[in-house]
């Protein structure tokens, strides 16, 4: 049959909490380290409790807590250090959940700007990038001749001369607007952004 105490409440004056033994069974708040102690009639300082008389001194020591049942915030929230969860992130992150994988769904993943820079020069030209041509002279810019579905590339007439100093895209060996020969802008201030499709069509105009 195990035994059963009955706590007492009691000041111990000048007594060291580290160095107090008490009898068996005596409950005891030790302060310099915020936790309730359980003597066992002979260690100083006593034991923390639990069912095997040894534990935590305090809560912060466990690293790996687990819960028994259903953790109820209340509506608060968890403050991370960092960042901060919240009923509405949690919802809106299962919502998003909901919508599967993004990646093998095809979603946007990523998003980034174009890297802008300007053309005074024959030169190719990069998927991602964004091309202000000085059309003071003729200019030929050389695409990739493939690419990766959906990749970019925009070009603009920055001084408005397209229509008499043509900007002309050469598709590299492949294909633009599905012509394996060189496409032209020859209107002024022209602008247009490409997007590749495939190895048929290869970049396409997909807007102006």
């Amino acid at each position: 049959m195990a035994v059963v105490y009955r706590v007492f409440l009691e000041k111990l004056g000048g007594t060291v909490s580290s160095e107090f033994i008490g009898n068996v069974g005596d409950l005891f708040y030790d302060p310099s380290v915020r936790s309730l102690k359980i003597s066992d009639g002979s260690t100083a300082g006593g034991l923390s409790i639990t069912a095997a008389g040894s534990g935590l001194a305090a809560l912060l020591e466990d690293t790996s807590p687990q819960l028994g049942g259903t953790l109820d915030a209340n509506s608060n929230t968890i403050d991370m250090g960092t960042n901060n969860i919240t009923d509405t992130k949690v919802g809106e992150w299962d919502t998003a959940y909901g919508w599967g994988n993004h990646a093998s769904a095809g979603y946007l993943t990523s998003a980034s700007d174009f890297a802008w820079s300007e053309v005074t020069a024959n030169q190719a030209v990069v998927a991602g990038n964004a091309y202000i041509v000085d059309t003071s002279s003729a200019i030929t810019l050389t695409f990739p001749a493939s690419g990766t579905l959906g990749e970019l590339i925009k070009v603009i007439d920055g001084t408005g001369n397209a229509n008499s100093n043509n900007i002309s895209l050469d598709p590299n060996g492949g294909k633009i607007q599905g012509v394996a020969t060189n496409f032209l802008m020859d209107y002024n201030e022209a602008g247009m952004t490409f997007v590749y499709y495939n190895t048929t069509r290869g970049w396409i105009v997909e807007e102006n």
